[in-house]
């Protein structure tokens, strides 16, 4: 074992090397537990009517199904099935896992359809998933990472958390949660120690800070995503607002309404809506955003559904923003972010700057399975407000600009060729803004 001295040397110069790409845990399947066919044909019809209560989503907006399913309209094929599986539990020569036998059976159905945008989301995978969609999640308030296996190191201290009040900082090692080492321990299970579905546990973490150790009690609490910032600058004597948005979760417009509020009182002229690397969210909330900027009962977006039925889905709310707006767009924003771009684009002309968006013109739906994890699959399709489809395609920008390799190995606002390209092109079209 190593002493607490050779421990600091041994992390703290890792510290500055944390990358921010989110680590998704693995768990093991649980014992072998056997379902005769009755029971498994139960199972199976209390998970298909729960399924129904499930909304979809433009990645995730939740919709209504108007069909119904009753335990009499099992099928046939599904009886077959529900006899192989028990089969199987109960007779096959060696040892089968129940769940890890359905979890592959699932995942077979799902790769069977040959479609990049229906998969089978894990427990744990699902966990934060959800986290990142309801733009909240109950913990202390830190992310962490691990460089080369060794302790773990803050990467991230959320806002409002007990973390950011205890005073732990970027870059402080977690050696030790509730008085054991972390010495040897993986990484999987740091990340569980620190977790919680308890509002209100108190955690013991002692953290590594320029070779001092330090201890914090920190209070499980409901803690705050930010998947909007902003802010203001002037350029040529115009004063220009920046939002980004890095994802549209539950509580994005909300995000979205009070930033916007913050740069209106500095007296904007434009607005640029950063959605780089913005991969979707709930459709909804991409509708209540673009709202701000379009007459009430205006367009946002159509959603082809059963027989090639087109629904036209309207901005409910009463405009309220005017300024000329810009979005910078790339390779990854997609979907719901998608939305937000073409039914501005669209309808009262932002410009558009970047490279070519994903083009995800599907909606999935989301199926909960009974271990907590899920099946998404495709369910419909959308298009424009205008009636065009972008699947493969992609929103084309108005002015193709390419982000320098260079900005990558130093991310800077200043570095930044599309935002700066952005800040000229405003100011250039003063006065022909949607000419």
């Amino acid at each position: 074992m190593k002493s607490d001295d050779s421990n600091k040397k041994s992390f703290l110069y890792k510290k500055n090397k944390i990358k921010k790409e989110k680590d998704l845990e693995k768990e093991e399947l649980p014992s072998k537990v056997s379902f005769n066919l009755v029971e498994v044909i139960i199972i199976m019809c209390v998970t298909i009517l729960f399924g129904l209560l499930i909304g979809s989503f433009i990645s995730y907006s939740r919709f209504s199904s108007d069909r119904d399913v009753s335990c009499s309209m099992i099928r046939k094929d599904m009886v077959e099935f529900s006899s192989v599986y028990d089969d199987l539990l109960n007779d096959y020569y060696g040892d089968v896992d129940k769940e890890g036998l359905l979890e592959s059976a699932i995942k077979g159905m799902i790769d069977y359809l040959d479609d990049p945008y229906s998969a089978y989301i894990d427990k744990n995978e699902a966990l934060d998933f959800n986290n990142e969609l309801e733009g909240s999640f109950l913990g202390i308030g830190i992310e962490i990472k691990s460089y080369d296996n060794e302790l773990p190191i803050v990467n991230k201290v959320y806002e409002n958390s007990s973390a950011k009040k205890a005073g732990i900082e970027v870059g402080d090692v977690i050696f030790k949660i509730n008085g054991s080492s972390l010495e040897g321990v993986d990484f999987s299970e740091v990340s569980n120690m620190l977790k919680s579905s308890s509002l209100g546990d108190e955690i013991l973490v002692s953290v590594l800070r320029d070779d001092t150790e330090i201890e914090f009690v920190l209070k499980v609490s409901s803690v705050e995503i930010d998947s909007v910032t902003g802010f203001v600058t002037t350029k040529e004597d115009k004063n220009i607002g920046v939002i980004k948005i890095s994802t549209i979760a539950k509580n994005s417009y909300a995000q979205f309404d009070s930033v916007y509020n913050k740069l209106e009182k500095q007296e904007i002229d434009y607005l640029i809506i950063d959605v780089r690397g913005n991969t979707g969210g709930y459709l909804s909330v991409a509708k209540d955003i673009a709202s701000l900027f379009l007459d009430k009962g205006t367009v946002v977006y159509q959603r082809v559904i059963e027989d090639k039925k087109v629904e036209k889905v309207i901005a409910e709310n009463d405009k309220k923003i005017t300024i000329p707006v810009l979005f910078i767009v790339d390779g990854r924003t997609a979907s719901a972010a998608e939305v937000l771009v073409s039914a501005l684009k669209e309808n009262i002309h932002s410009i558009v700057l970047g490279v070519n968006s994903y083009g995800k013109g599907t909606i999935q739906k989301l199926h909960p399975l009974s271990n907590g994890s899920y099946v998404k699959y495709t369910s419909q399709a959308w298009i424009t407000s205008g009636g065009i489809e972008i699947e493969g395609i992609g929103i084309i920008p108005d002015y193709v600009v390419e982000q320098d390799l260079s900005y990558y190995d130093n991310p800077s606002d200043e570095n930044d060729k599309q935002l700066q390209e952005a800040y000229n092109v405003l100011i250039e079209m003063e006065g022909n803004y949607g000419k």
